[in-house]
């Protein structure tokens, strides 16, 4: 098990050398260890570009995975995700308000994460309140499906009654990216991704338990619905932040937590947690960096590199637990 994490810790690092090396201006990699051969130039686009958007990429990509984790567990579907809580519809629908009300230019990039933050918590709100009455995890989901769809509905109207201009801000917010968070963002956004990832490592056990449903995790002396009202919150938080920070971004949260079961061949959270970390901050990372065009500078709609990238990786999953279960 040590082994596999180690494999995963080197790819990682990999990744984020060449992530810091590869863009419009290729920095060699010997360059990266002889600080005195970087121009000044270099280390601009070092420190205020391709710094803050590989751990951003981390940041997000860990987040999400153990984020989907978290509402695979709780709801025991395998296609469940951070969007089906409608944390990240709750925080679109905040920065929405923003950048189509025309406020986004004299607010600033504060504005934009003041208002993610209370739509994606509003949203938590509702569905911790649906909860107490719902009469189980599938009554849930789907409230917060439609939730979603309310919200998309809303933010829809919004859409068509905007100018032009205001739309477009939207519309590029909306594809997702890692690159506009800056040096002062990434200590909120590490700061939050890092405490949550902690909590839901303590709780592991726990959700170790509820896997196997309510009844046997009650048996084992586990208080099921601080379990439940802790896993919602951290999953919620996770996912809100990252789309907050990065946009809504699409696939990690369903297809990660596959990749880290059938990597590390395991079903205890308490090394699936730092799995699904690892194993989203990967795909993230990856997924960034394909996104820079060579030469151009130009950079690809991140939703989309993932929709193309995810779709292999989904029909995979699925047919190897199609093949394993026959």
């Amino acid at each position: 098990m040590l082994i596999r994490f180690w494999v995963l810790l080197i790819a990682l690092l990999l990744l984020f050398l060449w992530a810091l090396a590869y863009g419009s201006d290729v920095i060699p990699f010997s360059r990266l260890w002889q600080p005195e051969r970087i121009s000044a130039s270099q280390w601009t686009i070092l420190w205020a570009i391709r710094w803050p958007r590989a751990l951003a990429s981390i940041f997000a990509g860990a987040a999400l995975g153990v984020s989907g984790l978290l509402m695979q567990t709780y709801f025991r579907n395998p296609l469940a995700g951070p969007f089906e809580l409608g944390i990240q519809s709750g925080a679109n629908l905040g920065v929405a308000l923003v950048l189509l009300s025309g406020l986004s230019p004299f607010a600033g990039t504060f504005s934009h994460i003041l208002a993610g933050s209370l739509g994606a918590g509003l949203a938590l709100f509702l569905m911790l309140l649906a909860s107490r009455r719902a009469g189980g995890t599938a009554t849930l989901l789907i409230l917060g499906v439609l939730f979603g769809y309310v919200i998309g509905a809303i933010v829809n109207l919004l859409v068509f009654f905007s100018p032009a201009d205001q739309i477009r801000l939207f519309s590029i917010w909306g594809m997702g990216s890692f690159g506009g968070v800056t040096l002062s963002d990434l200590y909120w956004f590490g700061g939050v991704v890092f405490f949550c990832l902690f909590a839901a490592w303590l709780i592991a056990k726990p959700l170790n338990a509820l896997v196997l449903g309510t009844t046997y995790a009650q048996s084992l002396g586990v208080s099921v619905n601080t379990a439940q009202v802790l896993l919602l919150v951290t999953a919620a938080v996770l996912a809100g932040v990252t789309t907050v920070f990065c946009g809504p971004i699409a696939f990690l949260g369903v297809a990660v937590p596959h990749i880290a079961r059938m990597y590390l061949q395991t079903g205890d959270h308490r090394f699936l947690i730092p799995g699904a970390a690892l194993w989203g901050s990967l795909l993230a990372l990856l997924a960034s960096n394909l996104s820079l065009l060579p030469g151009n500078g130009q950079i690809l709609p991140l939703n989309a590199l993932m929709a193309l990238l995810g779709l292999p990786v989904i029909l995979w999953v699925l047919f190897k637990r199609t093949t394993l279960t026959t």
